[in-house]
């Protein structure tokens, strides 16, 4: 009797229970990453910045599913449900074992890392929804291959300026973001940014798919220092899928600026102006030179300690107290300060230079002061300060003259005596200059022969009218004419106000035309059997 009421009791439980859902929960589904279709995790397509993942549902008794997807951290500990969610379409769930796929976003992941993947499958939306997940699998992400970078070397090296240039060779790897490029310099080796000067170049950029690779970056750069030794490189900052910006730089390159005494003056030329005691010595300067040292001295010093050291501020120097026919030398360096220096220019063709040999300046104004009938008293001008003795050569008109003249010293005053009456005699002078080793004498020119006629007698007392020869029109305009014992006239002579000879007129002349340029006061010397008559012409 008691049979029939425990089982109506149970069924009664049981109805009870299905309704309030206290006996009866639904299994969830299995859920597992494809590692037979894709050994590899269930991952495949890797690359630096994505991959592909592949899951089944391979059991679902009663969840009507909702969707379906992957989990992915850096951080195993995190999954789930703190990790993104890359969800696929919530429809298509049978039949059992069913395969779903999803794939990262383009550059969502971050070169070399690894990451942990779990699949899941859900009921229901938000928050509260039902979750199945898989294990978790890991893999890595590949390295990235690196765009390459080059430098070449520095051009246009001056004092405060250069100009740097490089190229971007290959991007290889495409990049996600590119940030900025552009140079970095530094006195410090391997400048990078934060600690060197930093030249931003904005504009175009390389392609990711290298379609303008090489890609040429140039800077000129400004307000260096003089003399110093400088870093370079290029650099790129680019972002690689989805981690921070990577900062790559190329080789580096070194230069040195110019320094003013880092370079020897050019093109000295010792020879373009040299004298008997003194020559010109000349020079080009480098760049920011403005003070230089010239040494100068005998074939053979050393620079340094030649003959004169002089410290000038002009690209010229005059060399002076030479000696007269002596080979020498000459060098210059730039001078920077009391310690720095250029080397020494270095010996040229036209570094040598020899001094001419020493001359013997001619005399001037010879001249007859006095003529007798015997004697006759000459007399000229030295041709220098210097000179004191002087070569006479002397002998009737119509004789040689001997081999070896009169040597006059100290005055220069030559008078003959013993001559004959009414004879033409000539004359011509030189001077004899002492060498400064005074063992070979030199010789000056010889002046312009004179010629003059001693009286018949001492006593003689001519007048003007039986003796004089007149000349006139005086002044003039361009012709003169003689009047007078023109027969007499043995020579004239025509001189200008400097005493050159301009014209000697032979016996017989009575008539000269100057010139037509010739201006100013000429000076006409006439010798005749009574003597020399020498008077002044205007010519207008």
């Amino acid at each position: 009797m008691k049979r029939p009421y425990m089982k109506s009791k149970c069924i009664f439980f049981a109805v009870i229970g299905l309704m309030f859902g206290l006996n009866l929960q639904a299994q969830q589904p299995t859920v597992v990453m494809d590692v037979t279709s894709f050994p590899t995790n269930g991952i495949d397509s890797i690359t630096f910045h994505g991959a592909k993942f592949h899951a089944k549902i391979t059991s679902n008794d009663s969840w009507t599913l909702s969707g379906k997807g992957f989990a992915i951290s850096t951080n195993p500990g995190a999954l789930p449900p703190y990790s993104a969610r890359i969800n696929g379409t919530p429809s298509g769930y049978a039949p059992i074992p069913f395969q779903y796929s999803a794939k990262t976003s383009n550059n969502a992941l971050v070169p070399n890392t690894t990451y942990y993947v779990r699949a899941f499958v859900k009921k229901g939306s938000g928050a509260s929804a039902d979750t199945a997940w898989s294990d978790a699998v890991s893999f890595t992400t590949n390295q990235v291959v690196f765009p390459t970078l080059s430098m070449n070397q520095a051009t246009n090296i001056e004092l405060n300026t250069a100009t740097i240039s490089g190229k971007i060779d290959r991007i290889n790897d495409p990049y996600k973001q590119f940030v900025g490029k552009g140079f970095v310099y530094s006195t410090t080796s391997n400048p990078v940014i934060g600690n060197s000067e930093l030249i931003t170049i904005s504009g175009t950029n390389p392609n990711a798919n290298n379609s303008n690779t090489p890609f040429a970056l140039t800077k000129d750069l400004t307000n260096l220092v003089s003399g110093t030794l400088y870093y370079a490189r290029i650099y790129i900052i680019v972002k690689f899928g989805a981690g921070d910006n990577d900062t790559l730089y190329s080789n580096q390159i070194t230069f040195t600026t110019r320094h003013a005494c880092g370079s020897v003056p050019y093109n000295l030329d010792a020879t373009s102006d040299v004298g008997q005691t003194t020559a010109l010595i000349k020079w080009n300067p480098e760049l920011g030179q403005t003070k230089w040292q010239v040494d100068y001295g005998v074939v053979g010093h050393t620079p340094g300690n030649g003959d004169s050291l002089l410290t000038v501020t002009d690209t010229f120097v005059v060399a002076d107290n030479l000696t007269p026919n002596m080979d020498y030398t000459a060098y210059v360096r730039a001078f920077c300060s009391d310690t720095v220096f250029s080397e020494w220019s270095v010996l040229t063709p036209e570094s040598y230079f020899r001094t001419l040999p020493y001359t013997c300046a001619p005399i001037a104004d010879v001249d007859t002061v006095q003529i007798l009938n015997t004697s006759a008293i000459i007399r000229w001008t030295p041709g220098a300060q210097t000179q004191w003795r002087w070569e006479v050569m002397f002998a009737k008109n119509a004789d040689s003259y001997p081999e070896n003249g009169l040597v006059i010293m100290e005055n220069p005053v030559f008078q003959p005596v013993g001559l004959l009456t009414n004879t033409a005699y000539k004359f011509k002078v030189r001077a004899i200059c002492d060498k400064h080793d005074d063992v070979v004498d030199t010789l000056g020119d010889w002046s312009e022969e004179v010629v003059f006629i001693t009286k018949v007698n001492d006593l003689e007392s001519l007048s003007a009218e039986d003796n004089a020869i007149n000349i006139y029109p005086n002044p003039t305009t361009g012709e003169i004419n003689f009047e007078g014992k023109t027969a007499d006239i043995a020579k004239i002579e025509i001189n200008d106000c400097l005493g050159r000879t301009i014209a000697v007129l032979n016996k017989g002349t009575t008539s000269f035309a100057f010139d037509k340029t010739a201006k100013g006061i000429f000076v006409v010397k006439i010798y005749t059997e009574q003597g020399l008559q020498t008077k002044k012409i205007i010519l207008e």
